[in-house]
């Protein structure tokens, strides 16, 4: 019975330890650190953004490493969006989160390599004076020359 057990602890902090950590919901308020955000999330995290907030600056989209689960960034809720395979459409703006640049760089980007992130029922405004990329996929390096370096943000 005593190495039942123990055989039986052994199992379960086994199981502990390949248990994939939880999926974390990161609320980032109006006025919050979106940066900060971004940087913090693991895959599987959702980040969250206030309906109808603006967050200026210039975030970029890092590397994870071999992640297999997907980071998204959204506007909080659905009620009043629409669902799955819907368009959004200008009456629905008011009720978006808003990231923008507050300068000529691009307001969104990603690192060489990031991959599993997700944007949804986000607008994306022009950057200052409405010159520059609004989008960037990659930093143009020799580190994505080709698109089997490209990875697919969804």
């Amino acid at each position: 019975m005593r190495s039942l057990g123990f055989t039986a602890r052994v199992c379960a902090c086994a199981l502990t330890v390949v248990s994939p950590a939880a999926a974390a919901t990161i609320p980032v308020p109006s006025g919050g650190n979106l940066h900060q955000a971004i940087l913090t999330a693991q895959p599987g995290d959702t980040i969250v953004l206030a309906r109808g907030a603006v967050y200026t600056g210039n975030f970029t989209l890092s590397n994870k490493g071999g992640a297999s689960r997907t980071i998204t960034i959204r506007t909080d809720g659905d009620d009043g969006l629409p669902g799955a395979g819907g368009r959004i459409s200008p009456a629905n703006a008011g009720q978006l989160a808003v990231i923008r640049s507050g300068n000529t760089a691009p307001a969104i980007q990603t690192a060489p390599g990031a991959h599993h992130w997700t944007l949804q029922l986000l607008e994306i405004q022009a950057n200052a004076n409405g010159v520059g990329d609004i989008v960037t996929l990659g930093d143009g390096s020799t580190a994505q020359t080709s698109l089997g370096r490209f990875r697919t943000i969804s």
